[in-house]
């Protein structure tokens, strides 16, 4: 395992030099996409032991619960957009991210 590897697991290794190039939604992105495509029990049971000692703390006011009546709004306006093609495709919303 080479030293430059951020997490120490061998078939999880990431030059580190690329992820210091990386802002944080790219670096997400890449963290997700390697974790979807494992096959490693063994790695993502270390994985989520390792994010479940780490705090990871959120703004109170973002995990407010919300009514139903604002769910259905909040769902009317996402059908909304659709409609008026107030929407991304995959690529677009990568290419907007940098990814």
């Amino acid at each position: 395992m080479a030293s430059s590897n951020v997490f120490p697991f061998s078939r999880f290794s990431v030059d580190s030099a690329n992820f210091d190039s990386m802002n944080t939604a790219q670096l997400k992105y890449e963290l997700i996409e390697k974790l979807v495509r494992t096959e490693d029990e063994q790695l993502l049971t270390k994985v989520a032991k390792l994010m479940g000692s780490v705090p990871i703390p959120y703004p109170k006011n973002e995990l407010k619960p919300m009514s139903v009546e604002e769910f259905n709004e909040r769902i009317q306006r996402a059908e909304d957009d659709i409609a008026a093609g107030r929407v991304y495709t995959t690529e677009e919303a990568k290419n907007k991210l940098g990814l």
